[in-house]
């Protein structure tokens, strides 16, 4: 995986349905740190009353 990763123990990395996201050792990249990743849920104007 090229570039760096610049998460500390206990952080929390958001990620969601993109493309980057989906990088090959990125997951493992991010729990080698001891950070966490956490998908975000899917784009819903349910979740989101003022639209």
């Amino acid at each position: 995986m090229r570039g760096s990763l610049r998460a500390a123990p206990g952080d929390v990395v958001p990620m969601a349905n993109l493309g980057v996201h989906e990088i090959k050792g990125l997951r493992q990249a991010i729990k080698a740190v001891g950070a966490n990743f956490l998908f975000m849920p899917i784009y819903s104007p349910d979740f989101n009353p003022n639209e």
